[in-house]
């Protein structure tokens, strides 16, 4: 979206960080977990896993509908409010595109997450450890933390209501039943 956009500094300067940081560490690790790393069915999950797998795909459409949809309906309430709080109306075309600059990266970084937590379910149940599924569960929690207290603190209480909350159900719900219904 960046690119699309004609932000090739948030490319080099943003998106492109994580990758020289984090994709070398995550090769190594890659020899470490071995089998595990294996592409399973989400029929051959246990339940919880399914549950929480699924879930897991439900979050990263979400940051994908949030990177490529800022202008369509589904944003709407989003860009009223903006429009309302900030412009005493309509968003102006200037404000669009800031927005769309944002949810780029907001969708991209939902994408990433729920990979990872993807990723952490399957390792979960293929290794039998569910260490992982903490680490899915706290980084749910976390972000939910984080952007409810920004949201609150900056008046955008819809944002709670209309995308934390719901998102908080959603994944960290299926992913604490796949927590506490795995052995130790």
């Amino acid at each position: 979206m960046s690119l699309g956009y004609g932000a090739w500094a948030n490319v080099a300067m943003i998106n492109g960080m994580p990758i020289v940081l984090v994709v070398p560490l995550l090769l190594a690790m890659r020899s470490e977990l071995g089998a595990s790393t294996t592409p399973r069915a989400f029929r051959d999950l246990r339940t919880p896993m399914r549950v929480a797998a699924i879930a897991s795909v439900m979050g990263m459409a979400s940051g994908l509908m949030i990177a490529v949809l800022g202008d369509t309906a589904v944003f709407r309430p989003l860009r009223d409010r903006l429009g309302d709080a900030h412009f005493g109306g309509d968003l102006p075309d200037a404000g669009r595109a800031l927005l769309r600059f944002f949810l780029g990266p907001i969708g991209g970084a939902t994408l990433g997450q729920f990979v990872l937590v993807f990723l952490w379910v399957r390792h979960t149940d293929a290794s039998g450890e569910r260490r992982a599924l903490g680490w899915a569960l706290t980084s749910v929690v976390l972000w939910f933390t984080f952007d409810s207290a920004i949201s609150v603190m900056a008046g955008a209480l819809f944002n709670l209501w209309m995308v934390n909350l719901p998102a908080l159900v959603l994944t960290a719900a299926p992913l604490a039943w796949a927590y506490w219904t795995t052995d130790r």
